[in-house]
């Protein structure tokens, strides 16, 4: 039913959780497929709770600070469910800050990147860096992964598995510091300016990247 809806493409970003109207945040997307779908959105750990409780309120009246421990992915919205896309992650993100170039070089890669398991559809966001002071329910920019099972979180992949993912990061999850890794230290095998293959990272923005970018990533 779902693939039938939605031509086989990952849903929009900004109404997979929440549908604005003139009335203000109603349920989202996800409401149609998932019957009680606040209580999947919960990590059984966090049980959406936030660190500063007092400073921000679920929409739906749950009885929990947040309405989702998991975010989506704000660049995946409109990949088709068979898109063959690659993904790498940068092994040092402090060594740059992520990297300053939109696109790398396939013959420079292989000093750069670590592989990735897979394409991240939904991740398990970080309370602090930023799910609680942005609770847009997208990971974009400089959001970053939890770190409370182990030094890592969880991530949901295109092709339906979720897997453990533990990335480099500094000390302090509470801060951003250099080191951390973050939704823009991934980078998509598509090709860059000049029409080449390269491994290409969407600019640090504040929307998703237009619907079916993954398909065929290039910079905007």
């Amino acid at each position: 039913m779902y693939a039938n809806d939605h031509k086989e493409r990952v849903w929009p970003a900004n109404i997979w959780l929440r549908s604005p109207d003139h009335t203000g945040d109603r349920p989202g997307l996800i409401w149609e497929y998932v019957q009680q779908a606040d209580a999947i959105l919960g990590c059984p750990k966090n049980k959406r709770q936030a660190p500063n409780p007092s400073e921000v309120r679920a929409t739906f009246g749950s009885g929990t600070p947040l309405d989702t421990d998991y975010t989506m992915v704000g660049h995946a919205q409109g990949v088709a469910l068979w898109a063959n896309v690659e993904a790498r992650s940068i092994r040092r993100p402090g060594s740059g800050g992520g990297l300053p170039t939109v696109s790398i070089e396939l013959a420079r890669s292989a000093d750069i990147f670590d592989p990735m398991p897979g394409i991240p559809i939904f991740v398990e966001e970080s309370l602090y860096v930023e799910n609680q002071r942005f609770v847009d329910a997208r990971w974009l920019n400089r959001d970053q992964l939890t770190q409370r099972h182990d030094r890592g979180g969880h991530l949901t992949l295109l092709d339906g598995r979720a897997v453990h993912f533990k990335p480099p990061v500094g000390d302090n999850e509470t801060i951003e510091q250099p080191e951390d890794w973050h939704h823009s230290s991934i980078y998509w095998l598509g090709r860059d300016r000049r029409g080449m293959k390269a491994w290409v990272q969407n600019p640090q923005v504040g929307s998703p990247a237009p619907f079916g970018w993954l398909n065929t990533p290039a910079p905007l």
